[in-house]
């Protein structure tokens, strides 16, 4: 797994995962080049039932934090 997809899953409070968030984000712009970075991150995270299901739980939390 990626460095910057492995923080925001591994982020255990609402302020470092909104922080891993935003490093993926930018992380994925840089990698796209002429093609898709955010289409690639996509592929990484759900590369093993694991990966898919700490992305989403990762997700799923930040968007739960969010007001």
């Amino acid at each position: 797994m990626n460095a910057p997809l492995e923080a925001f899953a591994a982020a255990s409070t609402p302020e470092d995962r909104g922080d891993a968030f935003v490093a993926l984000v930018r992380e994925s712009r840089e990698a796209g080049g002429g093609g898709s970075g955010f289409g690639a991150l996509l592929d990484e995270a759900e590369a093993s039932p694991e990966r898919r299901a700490r992305f989403g739980a990762a997700l799923s939390s930040l968007l739960a934090e969010t007001d």
